[in-house]
């Protein structure tokens, strides 16, 4: 499977991102039972879906055509709210 800069890029970024979400005090999470990291690929575009116990955060990587999927997908998941 070839992997391309632009996934690797996509996934380090939410790495960071995510660690930084995790070690500020307001939001640090002891239990990873809470914590649920998805990486959504749809061929042209990527996503990565956040959640903890109370939010969720989308961080999306691909065109705007893309969206239907993730919104197909986020919504058999039963996620409310997205933060985008």
């Amino acid at each position: 499977m070839k992997i391309s800069f632009k996934n690797l890029l996509i996934v380090f970024l939410s790495a960071i991102l995510i660690f930084l979400l995790v070690n500020k005090k307001e939001n640090t999470y002891t239990n990873l039972d809470e914590l649920e990291i998805t990486y959504i690929d749809v061929g042209q575009g990527n996503a990565v879906l956040v959640k903890t116990k109370d939010k969720s955060l989308l961080i999306d990587g691909g065109n705007r055509s893309n969206s239907r999927y993730y919104y197909t997908y986020i919504k058999n998941k039963n996620h409310k709210k997205i933060a985008s």
